[in-house]
Parts: structure tokens; sequence; C-alpha cells
């Protein structure tokens, strides 16, 4: 069942979202060009899920999420 799977996934995700890891030169130019540049978040995923990665990485509030 391809909607039990997504579950399972997202599941998988939200228990271990603390392990995700940044990637160090994106996140440096976030904190470059904060105030200074326009930036956003793009991302197919679902938004609690990108909320999620953002705090795990220390972002979160960097950004605008509407």
């Amino acid at each position: 069942n391809p909607k039990e799977l997504v579950n399972v996934k997202y599941s998988y995700f939200i228990e271990n979202v603390h392990l995700i890891k940044p990637i160090t030169p994106v996140v440096d130019l976030v904190y470059k060009n904060q105030n200074k540049l326009p930036m956003a978040v793009v991302s197919g995923g679902r938004k609690k899920s990108v909320t999620k990665t953002l705090q795990a990485i220390k972002i979160f509030d960097y950004f605008d999420l509407n």
C-alpha cells in the first residue's frame, strides 16, 4: 500500500531527524547573507519535515515559513 509506505517513511524520518547533519557550505551562506539577501527554502517535502530539518540544523529562525 503506497500510502502506508509514505507514512512509515515519514515516521522514520521524524524519529531520526536529530541525526541530520548540515551541509556546511550551505549553512555558512545562510549565516553570511542573513538580512543582506532575500533567501527562501524550496522543498517538495511536507512543511513539518522541512521545519524539523531546519530546526535540527539550527537555521529555522533564519527563514519566514508561511
